[in-house]
């Protein structure tokens, strides 16, 4: 056994012991499931991906709109009474804890077929182990952060790890316009999540990589903007829920979402005589939900001023599509295809079809075909199956 991989066993075995060390006082997890003793289809359609109560529950710092304070289950422990509350600032004002550490573990073993790989059969038995941690520390203060304790064979280091202080406004649904994040985190910017994503392969239209820049969507952080309006459903703020409403877990909606983003960065293609590639990329971005379809995609365009490192300037071209219809609740069918075109003849392309099934609420399978169809002999196939506990 190597030094790294013994670490790597202690790790886990040390975050699995804390999780059964509190296995009989939480009962359900991961962590918002506990909190709230509810299903996890009650924000995902099918983990990790969000319906739409679920990116409301995200984007207001981990809290049901308005009625929060009603559902939470499992009490937080008071840093003080809440009469400090009124005395400041003569005196500190009270926080809170989780009572329970908000701690869950999550996991994946992948099968893997590569048409043009020497080892064509890969059987990955784990592929991923990562611990994950997610709550609040008081109204509008939250936090999150995951460790990936098992990242393609190796220990993979934190991934994200941030706190957020919201509504900073504290004036209604226009207290949701300002909020500070601090911490490593996925943008805003980014055109599709790759974080939040059914299908095991990740979105071109993030990750393609321009001559030796390799930047790729979310990340890195320089200058970016984004701005976006959704027409019916529930609003971006979660107005329009019910109190109670959200209990049901069934969100079926017809909507429209519309958003452009823009990012200006810099980033350094050789090392050794101090080159840097200025470059900009802008776009649109949409989804469309109706009835038991979800239809969203993006598009973008931009320039590099010195992506090789020979002062030559290149255009970059990309867009993507995919469409998610829910069979049967428990049941997902996908097909996506994207491009990724870098103005100097690397084109990357992406045919993607897949069956997302929920074995469990907990318990995802992934069933998936990747197809290239610029005529290589790179196709692939996966089977996955993930777990959260």
């Amino acid at each position: 056994m190597t030094k790294q991989s013994g670490k790597i066993i202690l790790t886990i075995m040390l975050a699995v012991l804390i999780l059964h060390l509190y296995k009989e006082a939480a009962e359900a997890i991961p962590v918002f499931a506990r909190k709230y003793k509810t299903s996890c289809s009650t924000c995902h359609i099918a983990f990790p991906k969000l319906n739409p109560f679920g990116e409301v529950f995200r984007g207001n710092g981990y809290q049901i709109p308005e009625f929060d304070e009603r559902y939470v289950k499992e009490k937080p422990v008071n840093l003080g009474a809440p009469a400090w509350k009124d005395a400041w600032p003569d005196g500190i004002w009270p926080g809170e804890l989780p009572l329970i550490p908000p701690l869950s573990l999550a996991g994946n073993f992948l099968y893997h077929y590569s048409e043009d790989s020497e080892v064509r059969h890969d059987f990955i038995f784990p592929d991923e182990v990562e611990l994950l941690s997610a709550g609040t520390l008081d109204r509008d203060i939250s936090f999150f952060g995951n460790v990936a304790l098992i990242e393609d064979g190796d220990f993979g280091g934190v991934e994200r790890f941030f706190i957020r202080f919201g509504n900073l406004l504290n004036s209604g649904s226009a207290g949701h316009l300002a909020s500070i994040t601090i911490g490593q985190f996925e943008p805003a910017y980014v055109p599709a999540s790759n974080r939040r994503r059914l299908t095991h392969t990740a979105y071109l239209i993030n990750t393609f990589e321009a001559g030796k820049n390799n930047f790729h969507f979310g990340d890195q952080r320089d200058i970016y903007l984004k701005a976006g309006y959704k027409f019916g459903g529930i609003g971006l703020d979660g107005s329009g829920i019910k109190e109670g409403e959200w209990l049901h877990g069934d969100w079926k909606e017809s909507s429209v979402y519309i958003g452009a983003f823009g990012y200006y960065g810099e980033n350094r293609v050789v090392s050794s005589l101090k080159l840097d590639d200025r470059f900009y990329r802008y776009g649109l971005n949409f989804s469309i939900s109706y009835a038991d379809v979800n239809l969203f995609g993006a598009v973008l365009a931009g320039n590099h001023d010195n992506p090789d490192g020979d002062f030559k300037k290149r255009d970059v071209l990309s867009y993507f599509a995919e469409a998610d219809i829910s069979i049967y609740p428990w049941l997902t069918g996908i097909l996506r295809y994207g491009m990724a075109d870098t103005d100097y003849g690397r084109r990357e392309d992406e045919a993607v079809a897949g069956l997302v099934a929920l074995v469990r609420a907990n318990i995802k399978l992934i069933i998936e075909g990747k197809i290239d169809t610029m005529g290589s002999d790179n196709d692939n196939g996966f089977i996955k199956l993930e777990f959260a506990i």
